[in-house]
């Protein structure tokens, strides 16, 4: 709301403004086909693992908290008046000045009736589909990762699903492959595996972590073990503390 109201100010304002709106479209999406690779490569097609093969349903109190979270989620979503009002109240008790109620706030109620409308809607048809169905044993072909009879090496995996997305962010996401190609007339085994590396991750890594992880190795030969090193530092520091404070009274 902000960022559509910024669309009428101050050139700055507006570029911002456009920005944010893309970026937070951009998100949502990017969101959507996260959740949808989780899904599809957790829950269809064939294990492609001993692991994955043999795995079990976790007890029913490791789902406690996520139920209570989730709960949390759509009690937020379906009245958010209830969390916008304590959160006005606390920017007005914290007597900041020229705090003002954004005027947009009061669509909220409205979104409430439309929420529960459509949940109304939906557990209707969930009752309809429920006796329509009802003793009925009904067969069909769930999507299957690309094919109807797959192995797991002939299905999507989490790279190949998200591939096109990465290609098209291509420039802001390192890509790192290896692969041994076939040879021969008669070749061993092939294989090819990449991953992607966020370009903000790497040159945060870079310029940051790599050269402070140089410079603590070099700390690491201090500790070898050796008691007399230990002794001899000792005795260097204490040394280099009294010269100190020598100069400083002298």
């Amino acid at each position: 709301m902000g960022g559509f109201s910024g669309l009428n100010s101050s050139v700055g304002l507006l570029m911002a403004s456009t920005f944010g709106i893309i970026a937070l479209a951009l998100i949502g999406g990017l969101a959507t086909a996260c959740f949808t690779k989780v899904l599809g490569i957790s829950f269809l097609g064939t294990p492609k693992t001993k692991a994955s093969a043999n795995a079990k349903e976790s007890p029913h109190v490791m789902s406690i908290p996520q139920i209570i979270l989730a709960l949390i989620c759509i009690i937020i979503g379906i009245f958010p008046i209830l969390f916008v009002n304590s959160i006005t109240k606390i920017a007005y008790s914290s007597n900041l000045a020229g705090i003002d109620v954004c005027p947009q706030l009061s669509v909220f109620p409205n979104l409430t009736a439309i929420y529960l409308i459509l949940i109304a809607l939906v557990l209707i048809l969930v009752t309809l589909r429920t006796l329509t169905y009802k003793n009925k044993t009904v067969d069909g072909c769930t999507w299957d990762c690309g094919y109807s009879n797959p192995t797991a090496k002939m299905q999507y995996t989490a790279s190949s699903y998200a591939s096109p997305i990465v290609e098209f962010f291509k420039p802001f996401v390192i890509i790192n492959s290896h692969e041994k190609q076939i040879k021969r007339i008669f070749p061993h085994e092939a294989s090819y595996h990449s991953h992607s590396k966020d370009l903000a991750e790497a040159v945060f890594e870079l310029l940051l972590v790599k050269p402070i992880s140089t410079g603590l190795s070099v700390l690491r030969y201090i500790k070898d073990g050796n008691f007399n090193y230990y002794m001899g530092y000792v005795i260097i520091l204490i040394s280099l503390l009294l010269s100190y404070v020598y100069l400083v009274r002298w």
